[in-house]
């Protein structure tokens, strides 16, 4: 203990070789050139013991390897169990298998070693000089720009597009959407779309590669704030940006997006705070962005709790927490908690309530033990798993690297700081059911992601700092987590693979529940109907109203029947969607266009005047009926049942 204490003096700028030097002569440092400031500044505790840290490592190695085998394995067996490993099996060979290769042969000690050096000075190189921050994060807005996700699969990508567009309230769609959040979202490429002609897709693409920068630019800040230099920083800062919630920055707009860079800069800032006693008021000011952008943001407030407590019992001292900013940094989240809060507990009661009970309903149970029950499922377990896989491609690791640092970070703050962030992260992938089904809705995970890859960046920083032996490992770690992330964002954009990796998840086992699978073919079939294939959208969408016969299913089959030519199989369908929803007026409408195509000119008149009686204010009825030469009022012969 006394020598953690002298280390944590000499951080704070007394006890250090850099406190000497700047204290003698007069508090000046003598001339010379400038040393690093993660470099210069030795590490705020002790290094883990070498043998504990050797142990930590192996058990870093081994994961690695693991990892890598299963990945090149499960590009050649069926099955969509391991969805979220198995994406070498849905990209083009040359070019995932060129990356898998490059971090496989990193796993090499011998290869490793021989690449350690440029590692290490790439990485004293990162921390030290901002203008290659900078460079880095326009890489990797380069990166996400460059591949653009054209198959618009994740989460509600189609309608919060088709919003900005115009064609869909947002209101309708997604009313749980903050200020904020509509803000960025939806008045911007609006905005962008009427006063420079630059198309909403373009525009959020363009905030992708702006996100993806600061996420660059957060990694390396995440490192310096950790005081890791050579390789342990490169591969912490690797760790945290190389991640799959990259394909949000690659055209889907949603405030989780901005919410994962939120997620790194309250790392970054709860760090600092353990460890510097600096940065109140960034913390303040992030957090309260954070609730104010997605309700997911209030989860944050548990990481920055454990901040604030440490901070107290470290830095507090001597009046410092009745500064102004203190008490800003403490005022500012309260506020925008104060002011998001009726919204919140309008969602959580309504939208999330049913993310926690989707998983009781699939299961056959209710209440708590349908719930318990959804949490234990094979099912559920394997597609936590692999959220974990695809989004924090290194996260399984954090366990077995973990345990054998316990004995050295049981009483260090920044290791509790990233002890919560596990924690969060662990709960919300384990608990929450997204509607759209697990494969489709990853994004409700991404933010959870960066949260643990914040913990195994620190342990994995803790691993290489303390075994020195094993600093060939930061190569391998770079390479780990960079490869699988790429391959990732790089399947949006190939179409006919990404629509394969869907179609795979619908026919292949595990058996999803009925609900996700109906909503699955539809995709599939607004996907094919987007590339004009006209027969695969029928038979996706008669695949989808099989499972789940509602109107909406009903009525895009019959439509795309329509493209096919087959008017009379449509006519069928839209009858058995009327029967179904009996009040819809576009339903009416439809049946009696192609009722009229088939010359049935009374069945159609019928038709066309139940569709205005729904929608008085309907013209397109109105017009048909006048098509039909039919100037009755709406008191003409009385309605039959067409299902009868």
């Amino acid at each position: 203990m006394k020598k953690e204490a002298g280390a944590a003096r000499g951080a704070r700028g007394g006890g250090g070789p850099a406190g000497r030097v700047a204290s003698s002569r007069g508090g000046r440092a003598r001339s010379g050139p400038r040393v690093p400031p993660a470099a210069s500044q030795p590490p705020a505790f002790a290094p883990a013991d070498p043998e504990d840290a050797t142990a930590a490592a192996r058990a870093l190695w081994f994961v690695l390897l693991a990892l890598a085998l299963a990945r090149a394995a499960l590009a050649f067996v069926p099955g969509m169990w391991w969805w979220g490993a198995n994406t070498l099996r849905f990209v083009a060979p040359a070019w995932g298998w060129t990356l898998w290769a490059v971090a496989a042969a990193m796993l090499i000690p011998s290869v490793a070693r021989a690449a350690t050096p440029v590692f290490s000075r790439g990485g004293d190189a990162l921390v030290a000089h901002p203008a290659l921050v900078a460079l880095a994060g326009a890489a990797i807005a380069f990166l996400v720009w460059s591949l653009p996700d054209r198959l618009y699969f994740v989460g509600d990508f189609m309608m919060r597009l088709g919003s900005a567009l115009g064609r869909v309230p947002p209101e309708n769609v997604f009313p749980q959407a903050t200020p904020l959040d509509l803000l960025l979202h939806y008045q911007l490429p609006v905005w962008m779309r009427s006063q420079l002609a630059v198309e909403p897709l373009i525009t959020e693409r363009a905030l992708g590669a702006i996100k993806a920068a600061l996420l660059a630019g957060l990694g390396v800040a995440y490192a310096r704030a950790l005081r890791l230099n050579g390789g342990a920083a490169l591969a912490a800062a690797a760790i945290v940006i190389f991640g799959g919630y990259l394909g949000l920055f690659t055209g889907f707009g949603k405030a989780l997006g901005e919410l994962v860079v939120i997620t790194a800069g309250i790392g970054v800032c709860a760090m600092w705070m353990v460890l510097e006693g600096r940065g109140v008021l960034p913390m303040g000011v992030t957090l309260a962005l954070g609730i104010l952008l997605h309700r997911s943001g209030a989860l944050l407030l548990v990481p920055a709790a454990v901040a604030w407590v440490a901070w107290f019992r470290r830095f507090g001292g001597g009046g410092r927490w009745k500064r102004w900013d203190v008490a800003l940094a403490l005022a500012l989240p309260a506020g925008a908690l104060a002011f998001a809060m009726p919204r919140m507990l309008a969602t959580f009661t309504g939208t999330d309530r049913e993310h926690l009970a989707l998983g009781s309903a699939a299961q056959g149970g209710a209440g708590l033990a349908g719930m318990l029950t959804a949490l234990v499922s094979r099912v559920h377990l394997a597609d936590a798993l692999d959220h974990v896989l695809l989004l924090s491609p290194l996260a399984v690791a954090l366990p077995f690297v973990a345990v054998p640092l316990l004995r050295h970070a049981r009483r260090r703050p920044d290791a509790a700081v990233a002890a919560a962030f596990a924690l969060i992260a662990t709960l919300t992938i384990l608990l929450v059911h997204p509607r759209q089904g697990e494969l489709r809705d990853w994004d409700v995970f991404a933010p959870s992601a960066v949260a643990l890859s914040l913990a195994l960046a620190w342990v994995v920083g803790e691993t290489v700092r303390a075994a020195p032996r094993h600093a060939w490992l930061a190569p391998a770690v770079v390479c780990a987590a960079l490869a699988p992330a790429v391959v990732w964002i790089g399947q949006g954009t190939d179409v006919p693979r990404g629509v394969a990796r869907v179609r795979a998840y619908l026919i292949e086992e595990p058996r999803r529940a009925d609900p996700e699978r109906a909503q699955l073919w539809a995709w599939l079939g607004v996907r094919h109907m987007a590339d004009q294939r006209r027969e695969a959208a029928a038979e996706a969408y008669r695949e989808a109203a099989a499972i789940a016969p509602s109107p909406r299913f009903l009525v895009e089959w019959a439509i795309s029947e329509m493209d096919l030519g087959h008017t009379r199989e449509a006519q069928a369908i839209l009858l058995r969607a009327a029967a179904r929803g009996p009040n819809m007026a576009g339903v009416w409408l439809t049946l009696a266009k192609i009722t009229a195509d088939l010359g049935e000119v009374e069945d159609a008149r019928r038709y066309a005047r139940r569709g205005l009686e729904l929608d008085p204010k309907n013209r397109a009825a109105a017009d048909l009926l006048r098509k039909l030469g039919s100037a009755d009022s709406l008191a003409a012969a009385p309605m039959r049942n067409p299902a009868r």
